[in-house]
């Protein structure tokens, strides 16, 4: 059995984002950044057998439970390495900022 770990990526975000607590094992990751003005998100996810994938999804509003309603992702791209994906990923922060 695979353990499962609660990581985030060591890159460091852009000022206006944090990482959340991921997982990651050998068959699979899922990270997720925040914008701190809770205006987007980041998808950084992978699952063996297929490429690398990152998002940025905008959050239109909030519902009665505090929960983000999303809207269509604004980009996303595949990539071959975890490390292009995470680079990416902190790419989109910044333009995003």
């Amino acid at each position: 059995m695979l353990s499962v770990n609660n990581i985030m990526p060591e890159t460091e975000p852009s000022e206006m984002w944090d990482w959340g607590i991921g997982e990651k094992s050998d068959s699979y990751y899922d990270y997720w950044a925040y914008h701190k003005d809770d205006e987007y998100e980041v998808h950084v996810w992978w699952d063996k057998g297929n490429n690398h994938m990152v998002e940025i999804i905008p959050i239109e509003e909030f519902d009665e439970d505090d929960d983000p309603v999303y809207g269509y992702p604004k980009e996303t791209c595949e990539f071959e390495t975890e490390d292009e994906a995470i680079e990416y990923a902190c790419d989109l922060m910044e333009k995003y900022a």
